[in-house]
């Protein structure tokens, strides 16, 4: 009974400790709460899906698909055209669309072939499925490219070596599901992951001596010096794969476009976010300019190229003039901007639309 009575002592002290911590967590951190992703939720907003074909839509309501008889326009992209974080109706190309249809008398209707983590390759092969489908009145593609898209991986490649433990394990991909799915739902145990994803990572150093945690999912399309040769070749492969879109679209009959999605640190230099590069991305790593290669990549295939960077910037500063601040990108995450940045990207992307881009 003695034995008994310390377990419970210590069960009650710790469940204590806990909940203080977490009490303490959600008031000095409030802007990780709510951080939960499952197969239903993005960052605690309710997600829909259905199949086109093989492939799971992100559709606003149950059971909807888009009207492939209409005029149509299909987004590759990754998680970011997925809508990360964000209601449907918030997500870029959807607030586009919305803004390009009234008072159009060409509406269209735009679809994202898009998934968490995808590559240009893997953009490519889900264009090419698209195509051999069936006939489509299909009139525009739309690609957009994230500053990481420029590296040697591919969602399969990822679950091949998961599943064969070179970047990974199975039970740790579990277990990192289960993690976003229920442990998020603390933000003591949020907290406790994003300082600890600081601890794991070089932080300081040289470009060299850091190796990829100089320049993280950028190390590539910047061409971090620590690994500038394979960059270029890393270049090279993208290029002929969005040129492989390019042809595809237009032998399809569609126009082809290009939209960057920039980071944050095209929008607040400034460093106005919380927890604003907290892993110390060190761009002075950079041997390439991705913006240069891209422009001579759009020209060379005579297709547009939209970057909504500019004009992001203008509205965040605005707001910051105005006393204002007003979040662009999430909690302590560079590369996924919140709704209210979205508008922006959508405003330039619809007028590029009614120019007929």
């Amino acid at each position: 009974m003695k034995v008994v009575r310390i377990v419970l002592v210590n069960l009650l002290v710790l469940v204590a400790m806990l909940g203080t911590a977490e009490v303490v967590s959600r008031l000095a951190f409030p802007e990780f709460e709510g951080h939960v992703h499952s197969d239903s939720r993005t960052l605690g907003r309710k997600v829909w899906r259905a199949p086109l074909g093989e492939f799971p839509l992100r559709v606003p309501s149950p059971g909807h698909l888009p009207d492939l008889s209409k005029r149509v326009g299909i987004v590759l992209g990754d998680s970011i055209s997925q809508g990360y974080g964000t209601d449907y109706e918030d997500i870029w190309w959807v607030q586009a669309a919305r803004q390009y249809n009234v008072g159009s008398d060409r509406p269209i209707t735009l679809f994202a072939l898009a998934a968490y983590a995808a590559s240009a390759a893997d953009s490519l092969a889900r264009l090419e499925d698209a195509l051999s489908a069936g006939p489509i009145d299909l009139d525009l593609v739309l690609y957009q490219f994230n500053l990481n898209d420029v590296n040697p991986y591919d969602r399969a490649s990822i679950q091949r070596a998961s599943a064969e433990g070179v970047a990974g394990t199975t039970w740790f991909n579990t277990l990192a599901r289960w993690r976003y799915e229920h442990l998020n739902r603390s933000v003591f145990l949020r907290v406790v992951q994003h300082y600890g994803g600081q601890l794991a990572r070089n932080t300081s150093g040289s470009c060299e001596s850091r190796g990829l945690d100089a320049l993280g999912p950028y190390t590539w399309t910047y061409g971090s010096r620590a690994l500038k040769d394979e960059a270029e070749r890393e270049w090279k492969a993208f290029e002929q794969r969005v040129e492989a879109m390019a042809r595809a679209s237009r032998s399809a009959g569609a126009r082809f476009a290009i939209l960057v999605s920039p980071l944050m640190f095209d929008i607040d230099p400034g460093g106005a976010h919380p927890h604003y590069n907290h892993l110390n991305l060190d761009f002075s790593c950079a041997t390439i300019d991705p913006r240069q290669r891209l422009q001579a990549l759009a020209a060379r295939l005579d297709t547009p190229l939209i970057d909504p960077a500019a004009h992001m910037r203008a509205g965040f500063e605005a707001r910051l003039a105005e006393g204002n601040f007003t979040p662009f990108f999430f909690t302590a995450d560079e590369n996924h901007f919140t709704p209210t940045a979205a508008r922006y990207v959508a405003e330039i992307l619809a007028a590029a639309m009614r120019e007929r881009l």
